[in-house]
């Protein structure tokens, strides 16, 4: 199979790189190739919503090399059309609820290929203080910019009144007309932002804003919001003032000679003058301290910024009018924009006497350090000051622990209760979710400050495990220790006659390390991403079942059970050879959705999966 579209793609890519101000043209006709949409099923087809339900019912079971060909026939003829994304709502952390759209499969397919293309286009020009839905970029690597900011005295806080749902449509389509030149595939853009929604049966226009769970959405927000980038990266070179160093300052420098020369009289004096060293040297030490290693340098100013979706922080080491007029010139970019800060949550802090939130975090500048530290280097000793005003950062644990009251995990006060909504299921999956909750707490807060308090977060989810299990089998909380163990241990036997141990992930030790921030530290190719996908894919291949070649689809579960016996029939199957998808001609998955299926053994089938294996590799 060729890859004409994904290497239109890459030289996409290499065109849009970064200051190269390149016009895009003839960008719909890449969307007439099969490999982009091969591609585009092989990234969404593990997702999370793709086997619920759209406005047609249909779920990406089913998807074909067919499927494929309507869509582009579709295109080829501009007839294609976005169906009504379906609406649902998510409860939110706060207790409230986030509107969410469901796409069609083929809406999706679509919707993954002009991503791409749009990716391809953008992405390198994007700034480098955007974090949010991007390649190697998260949370993690946002606030791991800001754990720089030491000395800041402002902050101002951030926010885009329902950024997503209220970007003008025409600003949008202005703002790709300035990298794009291709009417149809602005066109398509168009008609994904208009195709509206149905909630309860009823329709609803889309008048503004990108839908919130389409896969476009993301990468149409941020190109959008790439035009306030370069404004506040405008904003900041001319506004940012003077050295944050002057002159040496000379009396530092005597005091530190003194106190280097004392100490290495120290280190060859005999016992009886060591006494006297050491107290002249503590004197040397205190003097040290209340002295600025360099002179005032004048006036200075430094205002640095991070963005990560609609959420923004911009750190100030300046004046508060300085932080005022951030706000104000923010203001009226978003304005230009046809977006409103939300007042609410736009704030003015001091970041030395008060506290911000972003991203879940609280940051502030806490109290100078003035340890002095010993370094080596090249075999040789000496002293270094470490800088003042550090940047803080800890986890909300009042907010955590509220936010486990609402999910049912303890009381208001944090004490520990059982949760109803697991009580029906069996002992390992209640431990792997306790587990999945306290890993997910631990991996996103690996960095703050107070990474010790943890224990209290640690305590509320293990004793909460405890009392559900202890509810479910109606005995006493002593008693489930006695049979299970400190850390509530549940051993069982798999199919194949071993034992698997499953306990809660208790951590004795949580030492708290300020740059243990996880993200890929690599720059991702996307190109070979998309290459290797492309290679790797089932679709288009024999029935995996009679190894027939006609009307062949991609047989989807929505979920995949560790243990077999909670499945039946060809889902067990599937589950053994731990895959969500398989290659069946159109007689076999009629079969299967209707109970019948009673064929191959799992044997046959587990050598016909390697033959599979084997051919997605030598494509």
């Amino acid at each position: 199979m060729n890859s004409k579209g994904i290497e239109r793609i890459k030289t996409l890519d290499k065109l849009n790189g970064k200051g190269t101000g390149w016009m895009n043209k003839d960008l719909y006709r890449i969307l007439y190739h099969q490999d982009i949409y091969i591609v585009a099923y092989e990234r969404i087809k593990s997702k999370a919503g793709s086997m619920t339900n759209g406005v047609d019912n249909t779920t990406i079971d089913g998807t074909s090399m067919k499927t494929i060909e309507n869509i582009i026939s579709e295109m080829k003829a501009e007839k294609f059309q976005f169906k009504p994304a379906k609406r649902v709502f998510i409860p939110k952390a706060n207790g409230k609820k986030r509107p969410l759209g469901i796409a069609t499969p083929k809406d999706r397919l679509v919707q993954e290929s002009m991503r791409m293309i749009l990716e391809a286009i953008y992405e390198q020009s994007f700034s480098t203080h955007s974090h949010g839905f991007r390649p190697a970029k998260s949370c993690h690597t946002a606030l791991k910019e800001i754990r720089k900011w030491d000395g800041t005295n402002w902050l101002v806080e951030g926010d885009i009144k329902s950024c997503f749902d209220a970007i003008p449509h025409n600003t949008i389509i202005e703002v790709l007309r300035k990298r794009i030149k291709d009417e149809r595939f602005l066109t398509l853009v168009w008609k994904a932002l208009k195709a509206g929604y149905m909630t309860f049966n009823r329709y609803e226009n889309s008048l503004a804003g990108t839908p919130q769970g389409s896969i476009v959405s993301p990468i149409l927000a941020n190109i959008v919001l790439h035009e306030f980038d370069i404004q506040m990266e405008d904003y900041i070179q001319r506004n940012n003032l003077g050295q944050r160093k002057g002159k040496k300052n000379p009396e530092y420098r005597k005091v530190q000679t003194k106190v280097e020369r004392t100490r290495k009289e120290l280190a060859t004096a005999d016992d009886q003058e060591k006494p006297k060293i050491a107290k002249r040297l503590k004197e040397y030490r205190k003097e040290f301290f209340h002295l600025q290693p360099f002179l005032d340098a004048g006036d200075f100013k430094r205002i640095t910024y991070v963005r990560y979706a609609d959420d923004w922080l911009v750190g100030i080491i300046g004046s508060k009018e300085d932080a005022i007029k951030v706000k104000n010139f923010a203001t009226k970019a978003f304005n230009n924009l046809g977006l409103e800060l939300s007042q609410e949550k736009t704030k003015i802090t001091h970041a030395k006497t008060q506290t911000a939130r972003f991203l879940g975090v609280d940051i502030n500048i806490g109290k100078p350090n003035t340890k002095i530290s010993v370094v080596k280097r090249n075999g040789t000793s000496f002293t270094k000051r470490t800088a003042g005003w550090n940047v803080k950062m800890t986890f909300p644990t009042k907010d955590i622990v509220k936010r486990l009251h609402l999910k049912g995990y303890c009381k208001h006060d944090g004490t520990p209760t059982r949760n109803k909504a697991f009580e029906h299921m069996d002992d390992v999956d209640i431990t792997n979710h306790y587990n999945d909750v306290w890993r997910g707490y631990l991996n996103y807060y690996s960095f703050v400050d107070n990474y010790s308090k943890f224990h209290y977060i640690q305590y509320i989810l293990k004793f909460s495990l405890a009392h559900t299990l202890a509810s479910k089998h109606r005995i006493k909380l002593q008693r489930l220790f006695y049979q299970k163990g400190k850390n509530l241990t549940t051993r069982v036997i798999d199919n194949e006659g071993k034992e698997k141990v499953y306990s809660f992930d208790y951590k004795p030790h949580l030492k708290a390390d300020k740059n243990r921030f996880k993200f890929q530290l690599e720059n991702i190719d996307i190109i070979k991403g998309y290459m290797e996908k492309r290679t790797k894919s089932s679709l288009g291949a024999k029935c995996i079942i009679c190894n027939s070649d006609d009307r062949i689809e991609m047989h989807h579960v929505r979920h995949i059970r560790k243990r077999g016996d909670k499945v039946e029939g060809f889902t067990k199957i599937m589950s053994n050879l731990n895959r969500k998808q398989l290659p069946v001609c159109h007689a076999c998955h009629q079969k299967i959705h209707k109970g019948e299926y009673d064929g191959i053994s799992l044997r046959k089938l587990q050598e016909a999966h390697r033959v599979v294996d084997k051919n997605e590799k030598s494509r």
